[in-house]
């Protein structure tokens, strides 16, 4: 298979877009770190939601776009967003549980095995090059948390299990009709973690955010509008 001059094109445009979200989601992971040392942490997650779902409504209406009663009809997003939630459960556990770097090693397999499920669920072609770039990650990962050594940390049984509902969730998106906007994808999955943020958050407790935690939320939210 040959990439044509508009193919190569429009996968370093992907690429960039990848990249850019990746720090973001970075970003945004840091942030919540912090916040959630001072704040429970579905408390954070609530908070935080405010300003993202205000975000992202503007978001909406600069692409005229908006959400309808007909996306539950989606099958795909309606699995996007269940996977969404139950990941944002995961991931957050871990990351207040985890030194971030290492966490973020640990995510670094969500490539490989959305490469390998892409390759026998979709039929997709991976080429040779990109399996070895693959394998090479994953022994960097490997090195990262040296599973079996004294100094592993029972929790990063559970960033393996993210990683595999960040797959889930991947995989169901590629199947999301090319007739719903991204704004409106991101705006329903926002809405939908907020309101699990808050449920859980009436069961966890509140504290009163001080004006820094307010402040790294709404950073927070910044990144993940992004």
């Amino acid at each position: 298979m040959v990439l044509t001059q508009a193919d190569a094109s429009a996968n370093m445009r992907g690429a960039a877009w990848m990249t850019t979200s990746m720090f973001a989601f970075t970003g945004n992971d840091a942030l919540m770190k912090r916040a959630a040392e001072d704040l429970p942490l579905f408390q954070a997650v609530f908070l935080r939601g405010i300003p993202l779902i205000g975000a992202l409504w503007l978001v909406m209406r600069w692409s005229g776009v908006s959400p309808s009663a007909a996306l539950l009809r989606d099958r795909p997003l309606v699995l996007r967003v269940i996977m969404e939630m139950v990941l944002m459960v995961s991931f957050l556990l871990t990351l207040i549980k985890v030194p971030l770097g290492a966490l973020a090693a640990v995510v670094q397999l969500v490539p490989l095995v959305v490469a390998f499920a892409a390759a026998r669920l979709l039929h997709e072609r991976v080429s040779p090059h990109r399996v070895g770039a693959l394998a090479l990650a994953f022994c960097g990962v490997m090195l990262v948390i040296r599973p079996g050594s004294s100094d592993f940390n029972p929790w990063f049984i559970l960033g393996f299990v993210t990683v595999c509902l960040v797959v889930v969730r991947e995989l169901s998106t590629r199947r999301v009709g090319a007739d719903v906007p991204a704004p409106v994808i991101a705006f329903v999955t926002a809405t939908a973690a907020t309101a699990l943020g808050g449920v859980l958050s009436a069961v966890q407790g509140w504290q009163r955010p001080s004006p820094l935690v307010w402040l790294l939320l709404v950073a927070a939210a910044a990144f993940m509008t992004v």
